[in-house]
């Protein structure tokens, strides 16, 4: 029945721990799972391990599909709220279209694999318009891997969670593209409306650009060179407006969404922590790409056609590689 099957799925928790936990008085019938789903509801997010596995159990069982009682009904309500806040973040509408990708000749600091060519996005996407926090991280994760987590890093808004270290706002980094990964399978299996990936190179750089599709239309017809080297243009020396980079950071990472956005209301796309994508490096089946600059480089590596690379096992120490996500509906 539902009672056994909440014990038994659970296996940690038993009757008595249940009901002396939410306070649930030992007489009465099954009344008792109602009030404790009605409990959960209010104070899920003090009790997240307890609720997380309560869902994927008894979302494998299809518990819900059995009995249509009010406890099931709480229990629909528990989901709902907890889907809202599995991972809150805000995303923006990317425009689908044809761009170009990598730099022309003359731009400078440009590398050799920045070669120019056109790319057609077939449909819009929708995009971070922050890297992932270090809260964000944990929500899913329970636990931090980032370097810069510490009160000296976020002296105003510096948290601790279960003894673990956290500075929420800040974009948690030392992450390898395979722990991007098992992040992101966790988050597609907790939240039951969006599917999550990273995005791929030419949805990042197009994105970075922050170039609308009429200004596109006019670039390629004028030859095709590519935008600026910038989302706000050609001048590095506008980049302190824009990113944290190695002439402003101060040695760490910062807050997102600190800095001004570029078109799309993107932020810290030319700073703060380069950013894993999905795609692999050119003919190189072995090493991912990363976009994007950080707090501890010069300013031509933080170049919207700037390019970098590493293994997907490739766990970073130097607390200056992130990554932010694609969402779409499931």
């Amino acid at each position: 029945d539902f009672q056994r099957l909440i014990l038994v799925t659970l296996k940690t928790y038993d009757l008595y721990h249940l009901k002396a936990f939410y306070g649930i008085p030992e007489e009465g019938g099954d009344a008792w799972i109602s009030q404790i789903f009605q409990k959960i509801f209010f104070i899920y997010s003090q009790d997240r391990r307890f609720c997380f596995a309560l869902r994927e159990r008894l979302e494998k069982a299809k518990a819900w599909e059995w009995r249509e009682d009010e406890a099931l009904m709480t229990l629909s309500l528990v989901m709902s709220a907890m889907d809202e806040r599995v991972m809150e973040a805000e995303f923006v509408t990317i425009p689908a279209g044809t761009f170009v990708m990598g730099s022309p000749y003359f731009e400078s600091g440009r590398e050799g694999d920045e070669i120019l060519h056109k790319v057609t996005l077939e449909k819009d996407f929708e995009m971070q318009t922050t890297e992932v926090t270090q809260l964000q991280w944990y929500q899913v994760m329970e636990n931090n891997p980032s370097r810069f987590k510490e009160k000296e890093y976020c002296a105003s808004d510096y948290t601790e969670i279960d003894g673990i270290s956290i500075c929420p706002n800040h974009p948690v980094e030392n992450v390898s593209w395979n722990e991007v990964q098992l992040f992101i399978s966790r988050l597609n299996e907790r939240d039951a409306r969006y599917q999550y990936r990273l995005p791929t190179e030419a949805e990042w750089e197009v994105a970075a650009r922050g170039l609308k599709t009429e200004e596109w239309i006019k670039l390629l017809e004028e030859g095709g060179m590519g935008g600026p080297a910038y989302s706000f243009g050609d001048d590095s020396r506008l980049l302190s407006e824009f990113g944290w980079f190695g002439g402003n950071s101060g040695g760490q990472t910062h807050a997102v969404a600190q800095k001004t956005p570029n078109a799309f209301g993107l932020y810290d796309m030319h700073g703060n922590v380069r950013e894993w994508t999905f795609d692999v490096y050119m003919q190189d089946s072995l090493r991912r790409v990363i976009r994007g600059g950080s707090w501890r480089v010069a300013p031509e590596f933080c170049r919207s056609a700037y390019r970098h690379r590493g293994l997907p096992d490739y766990h970073p120490i130097n607390g200056d590689i992130g990554f932010r996500l694609v969402k779409g509906e499931k």
